[in-house]
């Protein structure tokens, strides 16, 4: 029976050659496999997408939210206060939402109007900083996220394979955070306030809205979303001082589905995840970096603006 799981940070979810497979395990694998990687893909790639829609940057440093989320999970579940699983991790998730707060409140809200590479040269250096800083209070050391639930699988019915639980929770948990999301933008007040001041802060403001307030939401929102995509990888893998990489590699995504659109974040994601399984197992294992590089060139030859991206969204 062919196991579908979590390995490591490559994020590679498959386990052994496809070849050796039936047609329909191999396909329904490279769904699971595929979706499981996207919605990583997709909580990173939305943070991208909600702070670039609300403040114009490209923030370089938000995978090391990811990290700190992790390694943070890590600690108040290991720590002497032990604290149980599910209250380490939304604890680590709410102080990940603060620090987007506060990285906006103290360097990115003094560059608003200002010229677009000089907040996205902070962004990278306060990478180069965040990396130093969990290096120096973790070490660097690879650490295990252990949940109380034992390590099981769901058997798919009709096909010979078995899906680990955290594969499953991943797709789910994720799935509900944008349907929530989503439904929040479209349907709250506040959500709406917040797309308004995006479109147009000048106005927003003029119709009594606090601009700067919702600015710092949608980096909290950010950074909640990175907290839940950390602690995914952390659960089903191992937490490194390097799992910020993962931020880069979502990068694409949020520019092919469009850096002004959450569905597009999505969608993208989802359509990365599966092209870099398929690549890893139909050609090799080094082509599943370079292989979702090539979707998005390739998109955005015809479409600059992205999948579901607005074509008045600037370039970058």
């Amino acid at each position: 029976m062919r196991l579908v799981k979590f390995r490591a940070l490559s994020l590679d979810r498959s386990v052994g050659s496809i070849s050796r497979w039936g047609p329909v395990s191999d396909f329904l694998s490279l769904l699971v496999n595929g979706a499981s990687v996207g919605m990583i893909y997709a909580l990173v790639a939305v943070g991208f997408v909600i702070i670039f829609r609300a403040t114009r940057v490209l923030n370089f440093a938000h995978g090391e939210f990811m990290t700190v989320a992790a390694y943070l999970s890590v600690t108040l579940t290991l720590s002497v206060l032990a604290l149980p699983f599910v209250a380490a991790v939304g604890v680590a998730v709410v102080v990940t939402a603060v620090i987007g707060v506060l990285v906006f409140a103290l360097l990115m809200r003094p560059l608003l109007g200002e010229a677009l590479w000089a907040p996205v040269m902070v962004t990278i250096g306060l990478t180069v900083v965040a990396q130093s800083v969990i290096k120096i209070i973790w070490h660097g050391n690879p650490e295990i996220l252990r949940p109380p639930w034992p390590r099981t699988g769901v058997h798919i019915p009709g096909a010979d394979i078995l899906v680990s639980n955290y594969v499953l929770a991943t797709i789910v948990i994720a799935g509900v955070f944008f349907a929530l999301l989503i439904a929040f933008f479209r349907y709250v007040g506040l959500g709406r306030q917040m797309r308004a001041a995006a479109e147009n802060p000048r106005l927003a403001s003029w119709s009594g809205v606090n601009v700067m307030a919702l600015f710092a939401g949608a980096w909290a929102i950010a950074g909640f979303a990175a907290a839940l995509a950390g602690v995914a990888v952390g659960v089903g893998g191992i937490v490194t001082a390097e799992l910020g990489a993962i931020g880069l590699r979502a990068i694409p995504a949020a520019i092919l589905g469009g850096l002004d659109s959450v569905s597009g974040a999505l969608i993208a994601a989802l359509i990365v995840g599966f092209v870099e399984v398929a690549a890893a197992e139909y050609i090799s294992s080094s082509t599943r970096d370079i292989a979702a590089f090539c979707v998005m060139l390739a998109v955005l030859l015809v479409r600059p603006s992205g999948l579901l991206g607005s074509p008045e969204i600037k370039r970058i």
